[in-house]
């Protein structure tokens, strides 16, 4: 029995990477919810910095410090002053901010990190950026990641506190 080889024409291969790419990029659970956005409450005015994650900058983050951290990825493209997206949010309460965050560029080779945060950081490494705020009053840390959690819903964070968070369950399993 002889076999035709059928040869892929180019533009259907071509076709074929770009939807594999959209796929093996496509981050489906992005909320941008302007009533979550509302939810936010804080006394605490936050003073956010940004840096592209990258070992040399870490000397950047305060050693001695507490507070919040968030991961976005950014494009880079077109000179766009204003599109990034936020990823996830952490708290540094029992560690130094620049320790905590330091910890992240281990993840990726650790047989029992957290799959989703390791994607994150092996899928974007050239647009990945990580934002710091210094919280003072090291007790109002956990309150603070909590409503931040609940007003931007972030793909890649996991666990979510509460009532909401088995809402944040539900919803997802069902996407």
């Amino acid at each position: 029995m002889a076999y035709d080889f059928v040869t892929i024409k180019p533009s259907i291969q071509a076709r074929r990477q770009i939807t594999e790419d959209l796929q093996k990029f496509n981050v489906s659970r992005i909320v941008l919810s302007p009533n979550r956005w509302a939810t936010f409450q804080s006394h605490i005015d936050l003073d956010w910095t940004l840096i592209k994650f990258e070992r040399d900058r870490m000397e950047d983050i305060p050693d001695d410090q507490y507070g919040l951290y968030s991961f976005i990825v950014e494009p880079g493209i077109a000179n766009h002053p204003r599109c990034s997206y936020l990823l996830y949010i952490g708290k540094a309460e029992r560690q130094s901010l620049r320790r905590r965050i330091t910890q992240y560029f281990y993840e990726p080779n650790n047989l029992k990190g957290r799959p989703h945060v390791q994607d994150m950081i092996i899928d974007w490494p050239d647009h990945l950026f990580v934002c710091y705020t210094v919280v003072d009053k090291v007790a109002e840390i956990d309150n603070l990641e909590d409503s931040l959690l609940k007003a931007f819903v972030p793909p890649i964070n996991q666990e979510f506190k509460g009532a909401f968070g088995e809402a944040v369950r539900a919803w997802r399993a069902r996407t």
